[in-house]
């Protein structure tokens, strides 16, 4: 497919889901990946997508143990995957663990059909234990191919909104993310270590992140997860194909290897609705403000009732603030309240797009309170809905510790307001 001004031809995308599999089991996985590059080339794919770190792992366990001698090196398995996408005559994205000196990347290459390596693209996002062996990618990365210019995200980087947004400045018309979704553990399903179901398995980006962010930038994603365990992690499977309208288009099963198939329309991204003070805003260093929340893993609990409706807020001692719904659209206005502090923003006049409003409540870990023409939501920090009424007339009404607004820790590894790169984003 060739961009032709503002043009693009379909494409037929496929993302591969590989079973996980441990350090111990890699050359497992070297078969996986053949074999889902084999049967995509064989339902004539233009473009396949692979999990992070396909090769050799996802959880590596420490730069040393990555380094014994059974394992692959960069450059070795960087050569077997050209010669798979050569003799497959397709694009292919696969997630890699890449070595530069001393320092290790969770990174993602990407090769054109004759081969040849188009470039590499660094995780800039790291997720929990990636900080323990990984270093931060200083670039976001975009690449021009065949299939017009595509944008790499790695796993974590969908939840900073400013990564997809500086992909949709640099013209991505396809978003690419190879991906390890890591059970969260949905909640009032019990605690993670106790048996619990395949369904209960749960993370934000396959229920509602992704969709989000297709919807918001009009650009669609092709994401290619792990299924199963991979102790001490296990990943939530559901690879995703979602078109530039936001729309589920393939859904991948919660277990099992598979690979999904569909055409799929690449279009130019729009770029975010930020003006020139947001954009300073959200590219300057973190504030005083920002850096007296980053880092905390615990706060003493601050019970309040939260309640919204049609006619009357409660914030109860919050730091709050308003958005027009229509600024919900766009992550920027929330964004710059949450780094200035808020902990709760009530959006007036909302829009339905319930998974745009989620995501505005879990990039921020912040809570949200929205009024639309149909009903009255309260959403947590973590994306859930506490509250939720049947008409708007009606009030939705919660109790909540505030203080969960001031952990910006996605996990106790995981800093949201720390670990932002400000210098890397083009706004």
């Amino acid at each position: 497919m060739r961009r032709m001004g503002a043009a693009f031809r379909t494409i037929r995308a496929a993302a591969g889901q590989t079973v996980a599999r441990d350090l111990d089991h890699a050359c497992d996985s070297l078969d996986d990946i053949a074999r889902l590059v084999v049967e995509a080339a064989r339902q004539r794919a233009d473009l396949l997508v692979l999990p992070e770190c396909a090769y050799p792992a996802y959880y590596v366990r420490g730069r040393d143990e990555y380094l014994r001698a059974d394992l692959l090196r960069t450059a070795a398995l960087l050569d077997r995957l050209s010669r798979m996408a050569a003799d497959a005559r397709l694009h292919l994205v696969c997630g890699v663990v890449e070595e530069v000196g001393d320092v290790l990347f969770n990174s993602a290459a990407v090769f054109d059909p004759a081969g040849r390596l188009i470039g590499m693209a660094r995780k800039n996002f790291l997720w929990d234990c990636d900080n323990r062996w990984f270093a931060a990618g200083d670039a976001i990365s975009v690449f021009d191919t065949a299939l017009g210019r595509v944008g790499v995200l790695i796993c974590a980087d969908a939840r900073a909104p400013e990564i997809t947004a500086t992909l949709a400045a640099q013209g991505a018309g396809l978003i690419v993310q190879p991906t390890a979704w890591v059970d969260v553990g949905r909640p009032g399903a019990g605690s993670r270590i106790e048996p619990r179901t395949a369904r209960d398995l749960y993370n934000i980006q396959p229920d509602f992140l992704i969709e989000a962010r297709a919807r918001e930038f009009g650009v669609p994603f092709v994401c290619a997860d792990k299924a199963g365990p991979e102790p001490p992690l296990h990943y939530v499977g559901q690879s995703l194909l979602i078109d530039a309208e936001g729309r589920v288009r393939q859904r991948g099963p919660i277990e099992g290897e598979a690979l999904i198939v569909d055409d799929i329309s690449p279009k130019v991204a729009r770029p975010a609705r930020v003006t020139a003070a947001q954009a300073a805003r959200l590219c300057d260093a973190p504030t005083a403000t920002i850096q007296a929340i980053a880092g905390a893993s615990f706060r003493e609990p601050v019970v309040a009732e939260l309640s919204v409706s049609r006619s009357r807020v409660e914030f109860g001692r919050s730091r709050h603030a308003a958005l027009d719904g229509d600024d919900m659209r766009s992550f920027a206005s929330a964004r710059c309240l949450a780094l200035d502090g808020a902990q709760v923003i009530h959006a007036t006049h909302a829009p339905e797009d319930v998974a745009t409003l989620r995501a505005r409540a879990a990039e921020n870990r912040i809570f949200v309170l929205a009024s639309t023409r149909r009903r009255n939501l309260v959403i947590t920090p973590d994306g859930w809905i506490a509250a939720e009424s049947s008409s708007p007339e009606d009030e939705a009404r919660a109790t909540v510790d505030l203080s969960e607004a001031d952990i910006k820790r996605f996990t106790p590894e995981t800093d949201l307001w720390a670990q932002r790169r400000p210098w890397c984003y083009k706004l």
